[in-house]
């Protein structure tokens, strides 16, 4: 039988018609009934106890009275209102302002003091958080808690953590208050406490339900409803006499507004992390892993691309290299012709031989002797070498034929010990001893990767001696041993004009074997290797990118794991009032913090091993400024988006 206002009169507090709740059966079996065709009202200030027994359908029908469920079939109205067309959110509002949960465990959030476990009710109402902790201390004294407000929940015996809940449940002045199995893991003595404190409840104009198997409680509510098998058996009705009205809302239930629900979100997800401090850091130091990679790999990248666009600088678009091909042999005197055309300032000859270069016991072949017409420092800077120790040829030592030679960096090791003395002394090539004048710097990494001084040794002579004292050899491709000119042109723009007119006019003088002669402007190959340098930065940062990407599934992976061993606190949280997009919000708060975390000690990880890489590897590092807020900035996306899924 059930309690049916009267004609007429305002709508029941609860209202349930007709209602039935089937659940899916195992292994796609036949539906099993947990309620079936269920009808009663309950007024405000009444105190109901639902019996029965186990599995007869008593925490379905809380579940559904609490809209934490809902019915299959029938009608279910809270003061009116239809519950069953409500979204995620019109429930979450009902369970805020209208609805506490006393559960049998208590199911407290066991790291947060009493006080944040009563407080964490209002949270999800818009309360502010001084208001909430003001009430919160009003409720523990008035269950005789005040001196248990910042004992740890898991500190608490099974009695006090159950009159903490009882605090949370009313926290929100709700009109209905729901406990199941309140007394059910404690002893008589508390027993008889949350009884007296659930009859007060509702002398205080909440509706209190509550479903037990304790006779204590059954006897001493007022009404008393039995369940069997789903099927309702038995109501004693509500009481006759006038009941105390419900209490005022704390709050119209819309919910936190959007900074209190982003200090939530970060508050839950901070707490939460705590709790698990060595998962929290592995996935920490794995984005930080990933980010570091980012920043030194870009950095390192970065330094080898300064340095070859700085090369290619010195280099200058401004010259044209000429070199005869098979049939065409360069004199000197060849050049005057060059000299004459437009736009050309300036022409001078390069000489080439292989040489072995003697000092003591050491011996260095197939050394590549350069030579050059009136070669001073200025131009060789250009050619993107740096002179180390003494000083480079000078157009006097071309004059006055003077034995003088500059070692390069790769046959400077080859003939002398790291610390040993260069400059000044003697070596032979040719068997003749020539005085080292200087020792050129290790030459720029793409000059290295491309074979100049890193893969072969070199050494730069004056060029009259050079042509005066070694032996001419043919060189495939450069007859007279190797000999090429470089020209320098006024305007770089018309360099490949200039060429052409190069071409033409060795055409005109050595006919058709001339045009085998390479005429190239070094426009052409600045910019072939530097798009070249763009490219490998780019690989080295996607090569980098893929492990930010990895340590993103470790982020979920560690979110995942996280959802599924937090069920109860996620039920938690809805039942008191939490929106499902605020449980959302936590999850991805959580993903944001550790690759937050991991991004900025990324960053500093990445700038530590790039100064570390250039100082053992030798190699060029710079970091421009957008380096570590790009590591962060990724790590914290990467994070986001792989701590999407599990939230949802």
């Amino acid at each position: 039988m059930s309690s049916e206002p009267a004609t007429g009169a305002a709508a029941p507090l609860i209202e349930l018609a007709g209602v039935g709740r089937a659940h899916a059966g195992e292994d796609g079996g036949a539906p099993v009934r947990g309620l079936a065709d269920v009808s009663l009202a309950i007024e405000a200030g009444e105190f109901v106890c639902v019996t029965g027994p186990s599995g007869s359908g008593k925490s379905t029908l809380l579940h559904i009275l609490g809209c934490l469920d809902r019915p299959t079939e029938g009608q279910y109205r809270v003061a009116g209102e239809d519950v069953v067309g409500l979204d995620a959110d019109g429930l979450a509002r009902l369970r805020r302002t209208t609805f506490g949960f006393v559960f049998q465990a208590g199911h407290l959030l066991p790291s947060r003091s009493a006080r944040a476990n009563v407080r964490l009710a209002s949270d999800y109402v818009g309360v502010r958080r001084a208001e909430g902790d003001r009430r919160a201390d009003e409720l523990l004294e008035s269950l005789g808690l005040q001196d248990r407000a910042h004992q740890r929940a898991e500190d608490l015996s099974g009695g006090e953590r159950q009159r903490v809940a009882i605090a949370r449940a009313v926290m929100n002045h709700p009109k209905v208050v729901l406990a199941d199995e309140p007394t059910g893991a404690i002893d008589s003595a508390q027993s008889e406490a949350v009884l007296a404190t659930l009859r007060e409840l509702a002398t205080q104009g909440h509706a209190v339900v509550v479903a037990t198997h304790d006779r204590t409680i059954a006897d001493a509510a007022p009404r008393h409803i039995e369940l069997k098998d789903g099927r309702l058996v038995a109501d004693s009705g509500a009481p006759a006499g006038t009941l105390q009205p419900a209490p005022p809302a704390l709050s119209d239930g819309s919910g936190p507004r959007i900074w209190s629900a982003f200090r939530l979100a970060a508050g839950a997800a901070l707490s939460a992390l705590r709790l698990r401090p060595l998962l929290a850091s592995v996935v920490v130091l794995g984005v930080a892993v990933g980010a570091g990679a980012v920043v030194s790999t870009l950095g390192v990248a970065a330094g080898a691309y300064d340095e070859s666009t700085a090369t290619f600088g010195r280099l200058g678009a401004d010259e044209i290299k000429v070199a005869g091909g098979i049939h065409v042999a360069f004199a000197p005197q060849d050049l005057d012709p060059i000299r004459q055309l437009p736009n050309v300032r300036n022409v001078d000859l390069t000489d080439y031989r292989q040489l072995g270069v003697r000092r003591g016991d050491r011996v260095a072949a197939n050394v590549g002797g350069y030579g050059t017409q009136g070669a001073a420092l200025p131009h060789f800077q250009r050619m993107a070498y740096r002179v180390a120790a003494g000083a480079f040829l000078t157009p006097d030592d071309d004059a006055i034929g003077a034995r003088m030679v500059v070692l390069g960096d790769r046959l400077r090791r080859d003939l002398f010990s790291d610390d040993a003395k260069v400059v000044g002394e003697e070596v032979q090539i040719a068997g003749l001893p020539f005085t080292i004048k200087g020792v050129l710097a290790p030459p720029p990494v793409l000059i290295r990767q491309r074979g100049a001084d890193g893969v072969y040794p070199v050494a730069w002579l004056p060029f009259s001696v050079l042509r005066a004292v070694v032996p001419s050899r043919e060189v495939p491709g450069f007859p007279s041993g190797g000999a090429s000119a470089t020209v320098w042109v006024e305007d770089p723009g018309r360099a490949w004009e200039t060429a052409e007119a190069i071409r033409d006019l060795l055409i005109r003088q050595r006919g058709a074997d001339a045009e085998q002669a390479l005429v190239s402007p070094l426009v052409d190959e600045i910019n072939a290797y530097l798009g070249l340098v763009r490219a490998r930065v780019a690989v080295v940062g996607g090569v980098a990118a893929v492990t930010l990407l990895v340590a993103g599934f470790g982020v979920m992976a560690v979110m995942l794991a996280s959802v599924s061993q937090r069920t109860r606190e996620i039920g938690l949280r809805l039942a008191v009032g939490a929106r499902p997009r605020d449980v959302h919000w936590q999850f991805v708060g959580e993903a944001a913090v550790l690759a937050f975390g991991g991004g900025v000690g990324g960053a500093l990880l990445g700038v530590a091993t790039g100064a570390l890489v250039s100082k053992v590897a030798d190699a060029p590092v710079a970091y421009d400024a957008w380096f570590v807020p790009a590591a962060v900035g990724c790590a914290v996306v990467v994070g986001l988006v792989f701590g999407i899924l599990p939230a949802r």
